[in-house]
């Protein structure tokens, strides 16, 4: 049934100039650039004398690495 008069409900439009979502579980190309700068902190992180204390938040803060990713790979989970 085709509605022709003013009473049809208006079908819903995206936004104009909307750019479709990165999917970034499967994008290879974020990924590359989301984990170069975490390699990177824990290459600093191991460079580091055994006995010095470090807080991961902090040093995520200084890298502008999410600490929880940065935590994950520090501990080898991921």
């Amino acid at each position: 049934v085709t509605c022709t008069d003013s009473s049809c409900p208006e079908t819903p439009r995206a936004p104009p100039n909307t750019k479709p979502r990165l999917n970034t579980t499967t994008s290879t190309d974020y990924n590359a650039i989301a984990i170069a700068p975490i390699n990177d902190v824990i290459k600093d992180l191991k460079s580091r004398d055994l006995r010095e204390h470090f807080m991961l938040r902090e040093v995520a803060k200084k890298y502008e690495v999410n600490y929880l990713t940065l935590g994950r790979r520090w501990r080898g989970v991921i």
